[in-house]
């Protein structure tokens, strides 16, 4: 998308210097690809995006599939990337809470063991290792 913005802005340079405030915005936020990209980001944070994108979109139309299909993909992206931490973090979370769960089973056997081995041993009266 950084490439397309450059040469998509860069191509009608001549018509972009006709305008002033546009003139400066194609300057400003998309006259080199790391400034491109730059502003990318700044529009996949939603942060001031319209006033970098309507002025452009308002004298050239081309522009408008240019950067709906951007924010659409970069907020697909993002949410994915949002999804993929919260289910992860899931995933570890109960995994976490099973290994603590089987513990504490672990921990309730031993301890009924003892109480069972206690309980027979209580009850062999002569020590003969058999139950009278």
């Amino acid at each position: 998308f950084g490439i397309l913005g450059v040469e998509l802005l860069h191509r009608e340079w001549d018509f972009w210097q006709t305008f002033e405030e546009e003139g400066a915005i194609v300057r400003v936020h998309f006259g080199s690809l790391p400034r491109t990209m730059l502003t990318l980001l700044q529009l996949t944070t939603v942060d001031s995006w319209a006033v970098v994108v309507r002025p452009l979109m308002a004298r050239r139309f081309i522009l408008v599939p240019y950067f709906l299909a951007f924010l659409g993909v970069s907020a697909i992206a993002v949410m994915n990337l949002v999804t993929g931490v919260i289910v992860e973090t899931s995933f570890a979370a109960a995994s976490k809470e099973a290994e603590s769960d089987e513990k504490l089973e672990f921990v309730q056997m031993q301890k009924l063991m003892h109480e069972v081995t206690d309980l027979l041993q209580a009850g062999d009266l002569d020590k003969s290792g058999d139950l009278t």
